[in-house]
């Protein structure tokens, strides 16, 4: 088993409200944190998928889907900017 950091690189400048975040890492688990490690019991592919948003007048929300190798050696940090 190996923890893998989390971050997301994305920004809410200019968008009302406070910030929100779910992460989803493919094997069931999930995080509402902005920048939460996880560990992974198996080396294999996942998709891990980060949906932040805003809830100011309207909300925003974006959501991004990636794939995840968590086979050897694991990645330490795993970056995401869901506004790209």
């Amino acid at each position: 088993e190996e923890v893998v950091q989390f971050q997301d690189n994305g920004t809410f400048s200019g968008v009302p409200g406070v910030p929100s975040w779910l992460w989803t890492f493919g094997d069931g688990d999930t995080s509402t944190l902005e920048d939460p490690d996880h560990i992974y019991l198996n080396r294999q592919l996942y998709t891990v998928t980060l949906q932040a948003c805003a809830d100011g007048v309207g909300g925003r929300c974006c959501t991004r889907a990636k794939s995840l190798n968590a086979n050897y050696p694991f990645p330490k940090i795993y970056e995401e900017n869901p506004f790209e």
